[in-house]
C-alpha cells in the first residue's frame, strides 16, 4: 500500500477557503464566522508584523516561533496557501537553510498581501450582506 503524500502546488491551493471555518468550528453562523475571520485578521498581522521586525535580524528561533503560530492559524481560517508558504519557511528556518528560506520569504510577503486583499474583500461583502439583511 503506497501512503505517500500527494501535495496540491501551491499555485492550486486557495487563498482562503471560507468553508473550513464552518468545518472547523462546526458551525454556519455567517456572524460567527465573520467575527472569527475579523478576529484571525487582526491577530495575523501582528504575527506577521513581527516577522518582518524580526527577520533581518538573523534571529531566526524567533521568526519560527511566529511562522509556526501563523502557519497554524492560517490553517484554522482556511488560508491554505499562506498556511503552505509558512509550513515552507518554517522547515527551512530550521534546517538553516539561509538561501531558501531568504527565497521563502519574498514569496511568504507575496502571498500574505494577497491573502490578507481576499480576506478584506470576504470581510466587506460579509458586513454588506450583513447590512442589507438589517
Amino acid at each position: 500500500m503506497n501512503n505517500a503524500k500527494i501535495l496540491i502546488p501551491l499555485s492550486k491551493l486557495p487563498l482562503l477557503n471560507i468553508e473550513a471555518v464552518s468545518l472547523i468550528y462546526g458551525e454556519s453562523d455567517p456572524e460567527l464566522i465573520l467575527e472569527t475571520l475579523q478576529q484571525f485578521q487582526t491577530e495575523a498581522q501582528g504575527y506577521v508584523s513581527q516577522i518582518a521586525l524580526i527577520w533581518h535580524t538573523g534571529a531566526a528561533e524567533d521568526v519560527v516561533r511566529y511562522v509556526h503560530s501563523l502557519k497554524t492559524m492560517t490553517a484554522m481560517v482556511g488560508a491554505e496557501k499562506m498556511s503552505r508558504v509558512c509550513r515552507m519557511l518554517e522547515r527551512q528556518l530550521r534546517a538553516k537553510d539561509v538561501v531558501e528560506a531568504r527565497r521563502t520569504y519574498g514569496l511568504f510577503e507575496k502571498v500574505w498581501l494577497d491573502t490578507l486583499q481576499q480576506l478584506d474583500l470576504h470581510l466587506l461583502t460579509a458586513q454588506g450582506d450583513a447590512a442589507d439583511a438589517q
